[in-house]
């Protein structure tokens, strides 16, 4: 028997395993720990799929001829209403949060949202996925067909219990990545007892704080004259810019002459606005 009111024509979800091959390879290119940890995978009970209407049923073989459906919150048209109350003016402007996965519509929905940010040409805010579990991802990366999703740098995805703590650290270990502004979550569970995103980018901030902190104590340290006066080698950083070719060739020609005296240098100019 099946466990709801209509009677569907299920069908097994790995019928669709070429789709789900080409998200994996995809994956792999940005994530080849996760993307061959989801390969792997195999869900402890058979899954199906049915659809109705522009609404597709996801469901678990239970017993022989007993399916239990899968409870999920939003359908295509749902999710494209609740981007859009996020996104009112059909641009994504601000980093985005979306804790849970459950039929990948709205990380659909959000990623084919034209990304602009005012004052920022070129920038496009990292979109930050949750999902709680492999069975869930699974499911999702047969049901789309992600390879530009899972590929766009812009994607930042995380799967685990523990998906909350993977984030934070990318967050605290990456000064280039900007927090999420806005948070949907769509599964609960996936945040610890009392944490929230207000919390989380709190925790971060102090982090990233302590560290500034920390490296402006030591450049500010009094420069040891007698290193240079040793003929120690030193350590030099040079900064730059892409917006500025003058800078650039400055930067160049000075530190070549370091390079020249033997000291080791290194250049730092800042990233593409393009994450």
């Amino acid at each position: 028997m099946e466990t709801g009111i209509v009677t569907l024509n299920w069908q097994r979800l790995d019928l669709l395993a070429a789709r789900f091959k080409g998200n994996c390879n995809a994956l792999a290119r940005r994530d080849a720990d996760l993307a061959a940890r989801l390969g792997a995978h195999v869900p402890t009970r058979q899954i199906l799929i049915a659809s109705e209407g522009d609404v597709l049923h996801i469901g678990v073989q239970k017993n022989p001829g007993e399916i239990e459906r899968l409870n999920y919150r939003l359908t295509p048209g749902a999710a494209r209403v609740l981007a859009d109350k996020l996104f009112p003016k059909g641009l994504y402007n601000e980093p985005a949060l979306i804790a849970g996965l459950d039929q990948g519509w709205l990380w659909q929905m959000l990623y084919e949202t034209p990304a602009e940010v005012a004052g920022r040409p070129g920038y496009h805010p990292p979109l930050y996925f949750l999902a709680h579990n492999l069975d869930q991802l699974w499911i999702a990366c047969h049901l789309h067909d992600w390879r530009a999703l899972l590929t766009d740098p812009r994607v930042i995805l995380f799967a685990g219990d523990d998906a909350v703590a993977q984030l934070a650290q990318a967050l605290r270990s990456n000064i280039h990545l900007s927090a999420p502004h806005v948070s949907v979550t769509l599964d609960p569970a996936l945040w610890p007892a009392g944490l929230n995103l207000d919390l989380l980018n709190g925790a971060v901030n102090t982090h990233l704080h302590q560290r500034l902190d920390a490296a402006i104590a030591t450049h500010n340290r009094p420069l040891d004259s007698t290193r240079i006066r040793s003929g120690a080698k030193l350590r030099v950083m040079g900064v730059t810019s892409r917006y500025t070719t003058f800078l650039q060739h400055s930067m160049r020609d000075w530190l070549a002459a370091f390079e020249a005296d033997g000291h080791a240098t290194r250049l730092v100019m800042e990233r593409a606005l393009k994450l």
